[in-house]
């Protein structure tokens, strides 16, 4: 329906979530996007939606909500409960006001309402009004357009998050595990029955009505998973994943190829003939007198019960052993030598040991030890973790000693701006810095800067904000520098947070800033009222409101 005032200019989306119908008596969302543009000039937009409980109304009474777009490019102000006479319909409305200076939409809005949708079923119009105008219009007019957004009392058919769960953290959706593990398969659905089938298959491994099934025995190899869903009314609808086995079990009839092969899980064989064997991460064991000619191992370890005989040059990677007794001369090049018990040198003659990296638990030097080649640093390449004007709490792992940094940077020509970030080791205690622009005739600005030293191991936290919505907000940034081994500060999903302690709370940097605020606000109140009193004289409320906004921005 489309009134008679000048339609609208600007470009609106309006539509319930995912675009499908509220069901009733449910939490529903109404969705509104503005596409941006960067020619139609726009004061501000009112967002009317229909509450009550008639078909033409959407949301229960004082229910609606509503999500506002980005703050640093709208104003969002109060909600407000308007009637509309003609229709005789409650509507809850809100204004947003448009930041940009020059009154473009270059951004474009996002923003939703949500709230209880009542029990009657319908078509309810969404109300979308805007004060706009053209490029070359003399002034700005007052423009409408409606909405309809649908009530339905059938709700929509779905099937969604076909997941395996962890078989060793119960509660837990994953998608590798071992094979032979129980494993269980979830889904959900509004159907009212269901058919599960793996790859390999052609019958189901499972019909039935419920929402989950458990493999007791687990699968050997990777497997594709479908499940079926149908409703009442016969429809189906069709979803699948694929969960991978670490450790599968082949089966291969032949093995036949041409190439390079790696074996990297236990092989046992009466009679190998190799001209040359490469193994990772695997252990070679010979009980007799080994004589080979060319063994090639990365990482792995050799276990030699008898003599072991070289025909020729060898060359070692990475070096582990136990115990290791030289009887003869020892040479070569070991890019790495890691001696976990002592080492015994018989009679050597080590005539050239070229070495990067020597790890051993007890090591003897009776003469000199000379280091001829570039020394460790101290400390490692430091890391920017983010940087954003808005930062939720985030908590990651120190991986070694390090230093965790916040910055707070300044804008250089916006005014009025202030804004913090924040480093805890516990969650608990927090050490803020600031960073603030206020203009007095000059323009004074803070940076912050806050360093604290973190331990390996220690999980610790970061967070930062901007406290005043202003075009060009402050960002913030934290930094981690390693000292010792050149490591990161791994980023961790935060798990939920306990209830901040309300002794902890209270020195929170938003809340005092609002507790300011509102201080501000009185004090510019009583200094109304002072003037009143000296001049004898009473301001109507939009003298006084113009006043108090003056008095707040000094």
């Amino acid at each position: 329906m489309q009134t008679g005032t000048d339609p609208l200019i600007l470009t609106y989306q309006v539509y319930g979530k995912d675009h499908k119908p509220l069901t009733l008596s449910t939490e529903g969302e109404v969705c509104i996007v503005l596409e941006p543009n960067s020619t139609i000039k726009c004061e501000k937009i009112i967002l009317k939606v229909p509450q009550g409980d008639d078909a033409d109304c959407i949301f229960e009474t004082s229910t609606a909500t509503l999500t506002p777009p980005d703050k640093r490019y709208w104003s969002t102000g109060k909600s407000q409960v308007i009637h509309d006479d003609e229709l005789d319909i409650d509507y809850m409305q809100w204004t947003l006001v448009n930041l940009d200076p020059n009154h473009l939409v270059t951004h474009g809005a996002n923003c939703s309402v949500s709230g209880m949708v009542n029990n009657n079923a319908g078509t309810a119009q969404v109300v979308v009004k805007e004060k706009t105008k053209n490029t070359g219009d003399s002034g700005y007019k007052l423009r409408q357009g409606n909405f309809p957004i649908i009530k339905s009392n059938v709700p929509v058919f779905f099937l969604q998050n076909l997941i395996a769960i962890d078989p060793l953290n119960s509660g837990y959706p994953c998608g590798a595990i071992q094979q032979g593990y129980a494993v269980e398969i979830r889904w959900s659905s509004n159907g009212t029955s269901y058919e599960l089938y793996q790859s390999g298959s052609t019958t189901p491994i499972y019909s039935g009505t419920n929402t989950s099934y458990t493999l007791n025995d687990g699968i050997t190899d990777t497997t594709t998973f479908f499940c079926i869903a149908t409703n009442a009314n016969g429809d189906k609808l069709f979803e699948s994943f694929t969960l991978t086995v670490i450790n599968p079990a082949l089966t291969p009839l032949m093995v036949n190829t041409a190439n390079s092969e790696t074996v990297q899980g236990e092989m046992t064989t009466n009679i190998a003939n190799s001209n040359t064997l490469n193994l990772s991460s695997n252990t070679i064991v010979a009980d007799g007198d080994p004589h080979t000619i060319n063994i090639s191992t990365t990482y792995a370890p050799l276990n030699l019960t008898g003599n072991f005989t070289i025909g020729s040059d060898a060359t070692f990677g990475n070096t582990s052993v136990s115990n290791l007794i030289v009887e003869q001369d020892f040479n070569g090049t070991f890019p790495e030598i890691n001696v976990l018990s002592p080492l015994s040198l018989t009679a050597p003659t080590i005539t050239t040991l070229t070495s990067s990296d020597i790890g051993t638990d007890d090591l003897t030097i009776q003469n000199d030890l000379t280091f001829t080649g570039q020394q460790v640093s101290m400390f490692g390449t430091f890391t920017q973790i983010i940087s954003n004007t808005h930062i939720p709490i985030t908590s990651s792992k120190a991986n070694t000693d390090g230093y965790a940094v916040v910055t707070v940077d300044l804008p250089l020509q916006q005014a009025n701006t202030l804004a913090y970030g924040g480093i805890s080791l516990n969650n608990s205690n927090w050490f803020y810095t600031y960073g603030n622009q206020a203009s007095f005739g000059l323009s004074t600005f803070t940076y912050g800067f806050l360093c604290i030293p973190v331990a390996a191991g220690t999980t610790w936290y970061y967070k930062g904000d901007n406290l005043t919505s202003v075009a060009q907000p402050a960002k913030i940034s934290i930094y981690w520098f390693p000292v010792g081994k050149d490591s990161i500060s791994q980023k961790e999903d935060i798990a939920p947070l306990s209830a901040i302690d309300s002794n902890i709370a209270k020195n929170d940097p938003r809340m005092l800033f609002e507790q300011y605020m509102v201080a501000k606000k009185q004090r510019r109140n009583e200094l109304i009222s002072s003037i009143e009193m000296i001049l004898d004289t009473q301001f109507n409320e939009a003298t006084k409101a113009e006043m108090l906004q003056q008095l707040m921005s000094l």
